[in-house]
């Protein structure tokens, strides 16, 4: 039968506390350090176990902070992190990995990492050795760092499995322990690739319209901007960004005529700009033709722009028409 070894820190006193409890979750030779606001306060309990190679640990306990550092050398380690009560954050390479209950994550145990436990929680995670997964290196990687669960689906059966695991454990027989660890590889694998497919990618076309999107956003000011120049920029013919436009409600072409009559309308309309006079206002924003710019101005909003000045300006209202199509 399965073994579990539990350290209450109620047991001893609150100075040895954070530093039993650095050692208890710690693993390998880099060593946990635990954070608190009130350590002599800090309370909780560690529950541990093995199921074959894989280590469980159960935490009860206030809200605190585990720091680790990055490895030095040995077999790769994967955690996973069921959440079961309370909110906590996984920290690493920069991004963080929001935990609510039903949720769990993963991650790589021998980079630098951070877990806090935001109230009291009560958490269960396993430690699985990498090649246990079954997962090549890019697999594990696009495993990590993210939050699964909370809804139905095979990750939220992992949660599951996870927490019944440790309810049931101490009733397994020991001759059946590399098999549930098993599982716990074969359902992580399932729920990744789940979540993968959820995950549908961005097409290539839109990820295109969205970078001339911002260019042309950035560049409004600029009376040289133009179909020719951004697609110069982007590497590819104009018949192709027209293409990428195909399906919206306007072309690119009016959509920088579009952004550029937005700009100067609120611009008008600014103190900052009202020593400006009309032309000045729709040549700061790439107009080169004050005709031009007052023809499109009216058939856009409806009116001139000098007329549309002074009526925003009086505090009447301005009736936008609807854009073009």
């Amino acid at each position: 039968m399965g073994n579990i070894a539990q350290v209450d820190m109620r047991d001893l006193s609150p100075n040895e506390r954070l530093v039993r409890w650095g050692e208890v979750i710690s693993s390998g030779r880099n060593r946990v350090s635990v954070q608190t606001d009130d350590s002599l306060a800090f309370s909780g309990t560690i529950s541990v176990g093995t199921l074959g190679p894989v280590r469980m640990l159960r935490v009860e306990a206030g809200p605190h902070r585990l720091e680790r550092p990055p490895g030095n050398g040995g077999p790769e380690i994967i955690p996973i992190l069921i959440q079961a009560r309370g909110a906590a954050v996984m920290s690493q390479d920069g991004m963080d990995v929001h935990l609510t209950p039903g949720c769990w994550t993963a991650w790589t145990a021998n980079r630098a990492h951070a877990i806090t436990s935001l109230t009291d929680v009560e958490q269960y995670a396993v430690l699985v050795p990498a090649p246990w997964l079954g997962l090549r290196p890019h697999e594990i990687r696009a495993m990590c760092g993210r939050a699964y669960g909370g809804q139905p689906g095979l990750a939220n059966l992992v949660f599951h499995y996870i927490f019944q695991l440790f309810q049931q454990y101490e009733g397994l027989d020991t001759s059946v322990h590399s098999d549930m660890a098993d599982i716990i590889g074969h359902l992580v694998r399932l729920a990744m690739n789940e979540a993968q497919m959820q995950r549908q990618p961005v097409p290539m076309r839109d990820t295109l319209r969205g970078r001339v999107i911002d260019y042309v956003r950035h560049r409004l000011r600029d009376p040289d901007l133009s179909i020719d120049a951004i697609a110069e920029k982007f590497g590819c013919t104009k018949r192709h960004l027209h293409k990428v436009f195909s399906d919206e409600a306007v072309t690119l072409s009016q959509f920088i005529w579009q952004e550029r009559l937005e700009r100067c309308r609120e611009a008008l309309v600014d103190p900052a700009h009202g020593g400006k006079s009309v032309t000045e206002i729709a040549f700061m924003w790439g107009f080169n033709n004050s005709s031009h710019f007052s023809k499109i101005f009216k058939d856009r909003f409806g009116m001139p722009p000098g007329q549309w000045r002074l009526t925003a300006l009086a505090g009447r209202d301005v009736a936008l028409p609807a854009p073009l199509s």
